[in-house]
């Protein structure tokens, strides 16, 4: 699932349009009532290529990578509007994904000990052989 359709071209690609726009300058300064929404979007645009990398390597997948990188660039929009200043918005944005990622890592590690060990609900019945 994409929640950002502009996305769809590799970051790693010089042509790739932001899918944000960047925080609300380079500190936050001033509580949440100052921030830049504009900026914030900027910012986001400009740290995807590195944060989508950086949760790819965590998972080993590329694509399980681009699942969590938005599940974190979701988590931090709607965290945005409580949080104070953020004095350091990229070690902010890095700590959110690293979360996910390890969010991820555990729930995936607990659902192949689940199939494993065959406790797991089937959710469909199995298919009668023909």
């Amino acid at each position: 699932m994409l929640l950002f359709p502009s996305m769809s071209v590799h970051p790693s690609l010089p042509h790739r349009q932001a899918p944000f726009g960047p925080i609300a300058g380079a500190g936050l300064p001033g509580g949440p009532r100052s921030v830049n929404r504009e900026a914030f979007d900027r910012l986001l645009g400009e740290l995807w290529p590195k944060l989508h990398r950086y949760c790819a390597r965590m998972t080993g997948s590329v694509i399980d990578g681009e699942d969590v990188v938005q599940k974190a660039l979701l988590k931090a929009i709607e965290a945005l509007p409580e949080t104070g200043s953020i004095a350091h918005p990229e070690a902010w944005l890095f700590r959110i994904a690293h979360n996910a990622a390890l969010d991820y890592l555990r729930r995936r590690a607990r659902s192949l000990r689940c199939m494993r060990s065959h406790r797991c609900v089937r959710v469909f019945p199995p298919t009668p052989p023909m």
